[in-house]
């Protein structure tokens, strides 16, 4: 009986210092996203949590970390991989900007962009205001 009542207490000892607060939040490198410039980032978020986990999708990428978004973004924008921007999160009803998406017709491709663009502006200003405010220590470019 009394390994029964020992076990939870260790746990709720154990667990506040191992069980962290982990979020997802999906970044823009405007310039791209080469090989080089992955591995950059990723050097770069390691440094910061080595239990963070990182994905990309063209030129976009997610992190889940338990360190802040403002403090990613700053490490991110310092790696040397180009620029890098917060995506407005989907939690509060704002989906990703739009990414190009290439099918070999490039005038097609950017045709669709470009009205997906326009699209995401118009639905969103408030959050295209925040995507395209300078970052500091970077400055001003729009997203692509």
């Amino acid at each position: 009986m009394k390994l029964f009542t020992l076990v939870p207490f260790l746990l709720l000892l154990v667990l506040p210092s191992s069980a962290r607060a982990q979020a997802v939040y999906t970044f823009l490198a405007v310039d791209g996203l080469a090989g080089p410039h992955e591995k950059l980032l990723y050097a770069a978020l390691v440094t910061l949590d080595q239990e963070a986990l990182f994905s990309t999708h063209g030129n976009q990428f997610k992190v889940r970390s338990q360190v802040r978004p403002e403090e990613l973004l700053a490490a991110f924008n310092a790696a040397g991989a180009g620029e890098v921007r917060l995506v407005q999160d989907r939690a509060q009803g704002v989906p990703p900007f739009p990414v190009k998406q290439r099918t070999g017709n490039e005038t097609a491709d950017e045709a669709a962009y470009e009205a997906a663009k326009a699209a995401w502006i118009a639905a969103h200003p408030d959050a295209y205001k925040a995507l395209v405010a300078p970052a500091t220590g970077t400055g001003t470019s729009n997203p692509e």
